[in-house]
């Protein structure tokens, strides 16, 4: 037999189904049949309790049973009109997360091993990286997110190519212009004589259902870099600094996981100059 509990859920049910606005009659007419029905089980449950007190009767209860099939028939009725309503959601959800990281970089890096969603690596020409372009950056077959999302902050800063330490491998078929890295050392870099600002940005896609994992490999000379993630749409910003001190090169292998909605975005910046023209390098970004 139903209880007033189901009717009450019923009722809310009713409130928030939005008949009221589209079917002013039918909702009246239901919301009478909901008190109707409480009213109802209010007078069987009195009933029941007289019935066991005077020890029974067969016609009562054959009365009580005929209420209790009404009731049942009128709350199915109240179903189908406004619908049963449904389990709750998920309690379960993933929670957002932002970390980052930073360590030395390896002396080898395969990008197609590593970049298994997208990759980017310079080939070491002083464009500036745009979309489209194949001539001066190398990028995953398949991914070209990161190729298209990476810029130089240049605030009046020099673009500059230079060599390495880390040798920069990739697979066969996995290059948008058909080339296969083998061992390359090649980097682009922004310098400036004097004041900071300078360095780069890029951004990667985030997902609520799993944790993605960016790499950058990057360097500086001569000054401080702060890098700082961010997922916006998720109000989470992470940052960290390196500092190689003077007239010094620290290359340094940035790994950046996350999960969250939107896209992650990340910027390399120069916050402290050590003098001598510090720069700021960029050797390659893996997304997996």
């Amino acid at each position: 037999m139903p209880n007033i509990q189901a009717l009450d859920r019923l009722k809310s049910q009713l409130l928030i189904s939005g008949i009221q606005e589209k079917n002013q009659p039918l909702y009246q007419v239901i919301n009478q049949l909901i008190d109707f029905l409480r009213q109802t089980i209010n007078t069987t449950t009195a009933e029941i309790a007289v019935i066991s007190a005077g020890g029974g009767g067969g016609g009562s209860g054959t009365v009580v049973q005929r209420q209790d099939k009404t009731i049942i028939l009128q709350e199915e009725i109240i179903e189908e009109v406004i619908g049963v309503p449904g389990p709750p959601g998920p309690i379960n959800a993933l929670a957002p997360l932002l970390s980052i990281a930073q360590a030395d970089q390896p002396g080898t890096l395969n990008v197609s091993t590593e970049g298994t969603i997208d990759w980017l690596v310079p080939n070491g020409t002083t464009t500036i990286p745009r979309q489209e372009t194949s001539d001066n950056l190398h990028s995953k077959a398949i991914g070209g997110w990161l190729s298209q999302a990476f810029d130089w902050i240049v605030n009046a800063g020099t673009i500059f190519t230079q060599n390495d330490v880390m040798e920069v491998s990739s697979d066969a078929g996995d290059d948008t212009a058909d080339v296969v890295l083998t061992n390359s050392t090649a980097s682009q870099g922004i310098s400036k004589a004097a004041g900071i600002d300078i360095g780069f940005r890029l951004n990667a896609p985030a997902s609520p259902d799993r944790v993605s994992t960016l790499r950058i490999y990057c360097s500086v000379f001569s000054g401080e870099v702060t890098i700082t993630a961010s997922l916006p749409f998720n109000s989470l910003s992470q940052t960290l600094t390196f500092d190689s001190g003077a007239n010094t090169d620290l290359l340094r292998m940035i790994t950046i996981q996350y999960r969250g909605h939107g896209v992650l975005g990340v910027t390399a910046r120069l916050t402290i100059n050590r003098g001598s023209t510090p720069n700021v390098k960029f050797q390659a970004a893996t997304l997996s």
